[in-house]
């Protein structure tokens, strides 16, 4: 579905003229006009990561409990992660690429495993890290925001819809 179809010259209004974009940046949001969130969440990734990696040193301390880490995470690099969520296109591969950068998180708080059988260190799966960090996946965690988002917009009332 495309926003704006038509190829006409800029709009003006008043005194103001606007021309056609592709796509612009408003509150932190990658807007297109072929309704593409693929590009913002690629930025809320890389955001993401920025956050995370700023924060190496705690999250490699020995002193800190696997618990706070994990806490750490879902405080602060969650909700850089998930900004904006609510708006957001679901599609396959954007769960995917969320999922791919949650487990990477995961594996650096986790750390690898020392595998007996094969006398070698191993990286966890993903069903142990699960297992470990216990609490939802980023992708529950945006179907609930998208839930509760659309239960704030149902409570307004018709006159705001």
């Amino acid at each position: 579905m495309e926003l704006l179809e038509s190829d006409e010259d800029p709009r003006v209004t008043e005194d103001l003229m606007y021309e056609k974009v592709e796509d612009f940046k408003y509150l932190s949001a990658i807007l297109s006009t072929k309704n593409d969130w693929a590009k913002g969440i690629g930025i809320r990734i890389s955001k993401a990561e920025k956050t995370f990696f700023a924060l190496t040193k705690l999250f490699r301390s020995k002193c800190l409990s696997r618990k706070t880490k994990v806490r750490l995470y879902t405080v602060i690099v969650r909700p850089t992660l998930t900004y904006g969520c609510e708006a957001w296109t679901k599609t396959k591969q954007i769960e995917k690429r969320l999922r791919t950068f949650e487990n990477k998180i995961w594996r650096r708080i986790c750390s690898p495993i020392y595998d007996k059988s094969t006398g070698s260190w191993r990286r966890r799966y993903n069903n142990e890290l699960l297992d470990m960090v216990n609490i939802p996946l980023v992708t529950s965690f945006i179907k609930g925001q998208r839930i509760q988002w659309l239960g704030y917009i149902m409570r307004r009332g018709k006159r705001y819809c």
